[in-house]
């Protein structure tokens, strides 16, 4: 599968009775303040993604003032919004040391709910679901207060069991987070609970019933006026249209993201909002924007390495659509090189590993392309289980038997890759797929079997351009009016993308031919 992000945050302390301000202060208004008048400030800030804010008030703070329980915990807070997940869990754990058995049940069942989370963000299941079921009777007897908070510490757990795909658990645990965030009518709270299942049914290979999901949660963090809240929902749902190749209705959302992210703080999801923007893009062929879209995500920097591998890998599919194929390698090799449970999924390397492999094809390399198969088969022999990762190591595998002549076993991979994907229902890998068979076929002039084959995502081919090249390559081979229609459908959908070489006949003199364009199928959802 590929990922989509729930970009969570600690937010949990006094959350029912933060009133978020929506407009920055003055350093003199500030201090005019009294402390507590400042500190209650300082957490709405926080509470809004006002970064800048939050560090001028905090600027005005005494060391006494700053070493309060409620500000430490804003501290530690901050540096898991920045995307400093290991800071975040020193602070919150050194909090819960010195608060010991006898501090507040608010402070230290907030401060166990975000040392969960930092541990989740930081790949360390075991001890977040530690953490959290610490966490949540605590918060359990901490007063009505603390509900908004519980229920996000089961919802979290929740988050933790789906991850280790533990479903029944994690359906148990979403279900107790619903029963609590329902009586607190926090739209935001639900909204995040919204994406965590959708999220949860991804896993579960469900996207149409996680699309739902991600609708609903963004129809509720619209609700709340939070910038922030907001542009998270809205992600994860552009992120789950583009996996189902719906790129129209994602784009739909560019305009909103664009406006969400001026008036986002937080520089972490802010960048995370561009790149959203620029997949959107690409989907729809706006080089041109998708360009500027990812340049004003360079302009945010952040510590978080998911950002930076996911920023990479949209660059490197704006390169390939660009033609650029030699930039493309380099932001693809960027993001491999990174360690390998940064995206938490390993479809996204499986997929990458894809691309290298069919750019070194488009380049003639034959030593990139034996390197690529490599890696890939390493990774489904590291990951045997992930069925992403076995969908495109078959591919591969198919790949290589082709080009060592042996056609029949090249079928016979081909064959188990198309099983496979049409087992988990994912059309962005199924369209893949297709693309790669029917491309074999045809060399192999077994027109009517690619036909056949293309049939599987020819219910896309009106909206999606990846889904319409596969009908356009078919259609090339069948020639006469068939080829045409299929031509008229392709330039539709094309956008600034170049249709493929040779996919156009002489007499169409108006398309730019391209050998990369086949490489700019799709982004990477």
């Amino acid at each position: 599968m590929l990922t989509l992000l729930v970009i969570a945050t600690a937010g949990g302390l006094f959350t029912r009775h933060i009133a978020v301000t929506g407009s920055s202060m003055s350093l003199e208004e500030i201090s005019a303040l009294s402390v507590d008048e400042r500190i209650q400030k300082l957490r709405e800030a926080l509470a809004s993604d006002q970064l800048e804010l939050f560090r001028t008030i905090f600027g005005t703070l005494s060391d006494k003032d700053r070493s309060q329980p409620v500000v430490r915990y804003d501290l530690a807070e901050l540096a898991f919004k920045e995307g400093r997940f290991d800071e975040a869990l020193r602070a919150y754990n050194a909090l819960l040391a010195d608060l010991g058995d006898n501090g507040p049940a608010m402070v230290v069942g907030s401060s166990l709910y975000g040392a969960g989370i930092a541990e989740f963000r930081l790949n360390h299941l075991e001890a977040a679901q530690q953490h959290l079921e610490q966490a949540i009777p605590v918060l359990a007897k901490a007063g009505p207060d603390a509900t908004a908070t519980w229920g996000l510490a089961w919802l979290s757990l929740g988050n933790v069991f789906a991850q280790r795909e533990q479903f029944d658990n994690a359906d148990h645990a979403y279900a107790q987070a619903r029963t609590a965030l329902h009586d607190t009518s926090d739209l935001g709270a639900l909204a995040k609970l919204e994406s965590s299942v959708g999220v949860s049914l991804i896993r579960r290979y469900r996207y149409a019933d996680a699309l739902e999901r991600f609708q609903q949660a963004t129809d509720l963090a619209a609700q709340t006026q939070n910038a922030s809240a907001e542009a998270r929902a809205r992600m994860n749902l552009v992120n789950a249209q583009l996996v189902l190749l719906r790129p129209a209705a994602a784009l739909k959302s560019e305009p909103r993201l664009r406006e969400l992210r001026d008036r986002i703080g937080d520089p972490v999801l802010a960048a995370h909002a561009d790149i959203s923007r620029a997949k959107a893009l690409i989907a729809n062929g706006h080089l041109s924007e998708a360009t500027l879209a990812l340049q004003a995500g360079e302009n945010r920097p952040a510590a978080d390495q998911t950002l930076t591998g996911m920023r990479r890998i949209v660059s490197a599919e704006l390169a390939f659509a660009q033609g650029a194929l030699d930039t493309g390698v380099r932001d693809v090799r960027s993001v491999l090189a990174l360690p390998w449970d940064t995206f938490g999924d390993d479809g996204v390397a499986a997929y990458a590993r894809w691309r290298l492999l069919e750019v070194s094809q488009a380049q003639g390399n034959a030593q990139g392309v034996i390197q690529a198969i490599a890696a890939t088969d390493a990774l489904r022999q590291m990951r045997p289980h992930e069925p992403t990762v076995s969908v495109y190591a078959a591919l591969a595998k198919a790949q290589l038997a082709e080009a060592r002549g042996d056609s029949t076993h090249a079928r016979s991979e081909f064959d188990s890759a198309l099983a496979q994907v049409e087992g988990t229902h994912i059309p962005f890998d199924l369209v893949r797929v297709v693309a790669s068979y029917t491309r074999f076929l045809l060399r192999h002039g077994q027109v009517e079997d690619a036909r056949s084959i293309a049939d599987r995502v020819k219910e896309w081919s009106g909206q999606d351009y990846s889904a319409a090249l596969v009908q356009l390559n078919v259609a090339r081979a069948r020639g006469g009016s068939v080829w045409t229609a299929a031509l008229v459908q392709a330039q539709r959908l094309a956008g600034e993308r170049a249709i493929p070489a040779g996919l156009v006949p002489a007499s169409t003199p108006e398309i730019h031919y391209s050998a990369a364009a086949e490489l700019a199928s799709v982004p990477l959802p």
